[in-house]
Order: structure tokens, then sequence, then C-alpha cells
């Protein structure tokens, strides 16, 4: 399925998901948003945002926002809820940004397995030092980026979005 179906099923029940099911993220939105330090001025970048309810809450901290998704009626409800943020229909698999455009990038539960290319587009438009942050559902050790954590445990990931040059891994940070 392409991007554009996927926003098309997604979409069906847009509603439903912002008010009923996207909410429950909000201590995953806090504690990742901790880690990566966004606040006042922060650049930020959420990938496959839904209806913007993280990139409400970034915005609330005082970050500059965009936010991307697939679904154009989740889009709709994500400008509504956050009319000074730049939301935009689109592919994760190619971001419509430029390299170097964000301090952090993040998505909650919108990249998952086999989405390796979304990441490899997170890391591109962060600036160098900045922070690529995934929240997904399920434990470290089976779901995805599990390899990327090389061992981590919990729900809640942040890395730095340039390898380390001495051991050529990701210097992370996490918490769950």
């Amino acid at each position: 399925m392409g991007w554009i179906e996927s926003g098309r099923a997604w979409g069906e029940r847009a509603t439903d998901w912002a008010y009923l099911m996207e909410p429950y993220a909000r201590r995953a939105n806090d504690a990742l948003f901790d880690r990566a330090g966004v606040g006042p001025g922060t650049r930020v970048l959420d990938i496959a945002c839904g209806s913007g309810y993280a990139a409400g809450v970034a915005a609330g901290r005082g970050a500059v926002v965009a936010a991307l998704d697939a679904s154009e009626a989740l889009v709709a409800i994500a400008r509504t809820r956050t009319p000074d943020a730049d939301f935009r229909v689109g592919d994760m698999f190619d971001l419509p940004f430029e390299d170097d455009q964000f301090d952090v990038a993040t998505s909650f539960n919108g990249i998952w397995k086999g989405c390796e290319d979304a990441l490899r587009e997170a890391r591109r438009v962060v600036r160098p030092g900045g922070l690529v942050g995934v929240h997904f559902l399920g434990l470290a050790q089976a779901a995805w980026p599990a390899a990327v954590l090389r061992g981590a445990t919990g729900t809640v990931a942040a890395w730095p979005c340039r390898c380390h040059p001495q051991s050529g891994r990701y210097r992370m940070a996490w918490g769950g």
C-alpha cells in the first residue's frame, strides 16, 4: 500500500483517532520532548503526525513546528488544533523539507519496522547534532527500531542524527 492509500485509510475515522486515541500518547510526547530538549525556538518536525496532537504539545512548549502526515483528513484536524504550525500532506519516505532544517524530528508510532527509508529522511532534515526521536509501542526487543537502539530497553528513544565517528554507532538516550 502506498502513502496515498495509507492516508485515505487512516483518514476514514480521523475524528475518532484525534479525540479518542491520539491523546493516549501525552506522557510519551512529554518524555520524548524532555529528552530532546524541546522548548522555545526549537525547530521540530513531527513525522506521521496524525491529527497533530504531539505537534500541538511541542508548540505549547514554544517550539516552531512543522509536521507531515499521509492523511488529508487528519492534517485538517491538525491545522485546526495548531494553526501556526506548518502542516503538510505527504510521504514520510520523501520529506518535502530541506537538509538540516530542524533541530529535532519526532515520530510517535509512525515510523515502524520496514520504514528505514523514513528514518533516513528524518536524519536528512535534522541539523548535525540534532536529534531524531521515535516512540513506538511494544517491547524494544520486538519493535523497530530495536536494531538501531542496539539493545536499549524502553519505549521512548532519542539519538543524535550523525554517526559517532569513533564507533560508527549512534549515541542514544532512552527512557520508558
